[in-house]
């Protein structure tokens, strides 16, 4: 069997079915539900200005951004020490 997928080794028959392991979807990733309804007398664009301050206040913004690629180890305590420098300062 092959450990990386779990695809069996040697010839498949036909009535073999393959199921490829599960993978995290967004909604593991990004456990934060935001809902904004629609005010009465209240435009659509100022209810998506709430949604995006929300997303925003919330961190869903940047978790989707760090999570876009790889960071090397070394490259992100570089960054979380500029960002903690810029804070202090």
């Amino acid at each position: 069997m092959c450990a990386p997928c779990g695809a069996p080794d040697g010839p498949v028959s036909s009535d073999a079915t393959f199921t490829p392991p599960s993978s995290t979807t967004l909604s593991d990733r990004f456990p934060v539900a935001i809902k904004v309804s629609v005010r009465s007398n209240e435009s659509l664009e100022a209810a998506l200005r709430r949604f995006k301050r929300q997303c925003n206040y919330s961190g869903v913004f940047r978790l989707a951004k760090a999570n876009t690629w790889h960071e090397k180890r070394s490259d992100r305590r570089r960054r979380e020490r500029r960002e903690r420098l810029r804070t202090i300062q």
